[in-house]
């Protein structure tokens, strides 16, 4: 998924979803695998920042209750010697994927923070994140960027990569939408209630609504 350059103001409307209020937040966590070039700019508190903006986009502003957190201890390490750093082919992005850091831990996910993405499920410059769940091809692992331009942007990109786990596809129904095909920016928080469903149950879930296949989309700005 990709996204503007310039991170629009938040003050929108809420997106309602009813929840019930004795619902518990259901809790990820999640292991780091980064480019090494990258790891000076990483550490744990500036992820657990970027988590704990995920975890109130979903909760507060969309009343669906998840939470992400940093696997400790150890939650930051390199990615393997000859692993991709910067992915521009669909070999990179699946040996990217094949990388692993949560081993048999339970509801453990592996997140991977390159260089550079520009090939997901086609070639295009400047991608945010990829992730997604395709028939034959398993478990899909989010795989990030960490870049300047997208700091304001970060938790947005981090919760819509994960709900493609969860077997969420893209939707054009709202340009609110975290679902967006489009390229995200401060306005795209929104989270239906099927999709909170979706982010609740996780991957690997067998609910109806996760497994819509992808609409054919178009984004008038031509992202």
């Amino acid at each position: 998924m990709r996204a503007r350059a310039v991170v629009a103001c938040l003050g929108l409307l809420l997106w309602v979803v009813p929840t019930s209020a004795h619902q518990a937040p259901v809790v990820y966590t999640f292991k780091i695998s980064a480019a090494p070039s990258l790891l000076p700019k990483l550490n744990p508190k500036k992820i657990d920042k970027v988590l704990a903006a995920a975890s109130r986009l979903l909760t507060t502003r969309n009343r669906c209750p998840v939470t992400f957190k940093l696997d400790y201890p150890n939650p930051i390490m390199p990615l393997p010697e000859g692993t991709p750093t910067q992915i521009g082919s669909e070999d990179q992005l699946e040996a990217v994927h094949r990388v692993t850091a949560c081993g048999s831990t339970a509801n453990c996910y592996d997140v991977k923070i390159v260089e550079r993405i520009s090939f997901c499920k086609t070639a295009k410059p400047g991608y945010v994140g990829c992730a997604w769940r395709h028939p034959g091809y398993g478990r899909k692992t989010v795989i990030m960027t960490y870049t300047a331009s997208t700091a304001g942007i970060r938790h947005i990109a981090w919760a819509h990569e994960f709900g493609h786990t969860t077997g969420l596809q893209h939707r054009d129904d709202s340009s609110g939408a975290l679902m967006t095909q489009c390229a995200m920016d401060g306005r795209t928080v929104q989270v239906t209630p099927d999709e909170c469903n979706c982010f609740r149950a996780g991957p690997g879930n067998n609910l109806a609504e996760c497994s819509k296949p992808d609409p054919n989309l178009t984004c008038s700005s031509g992202d």
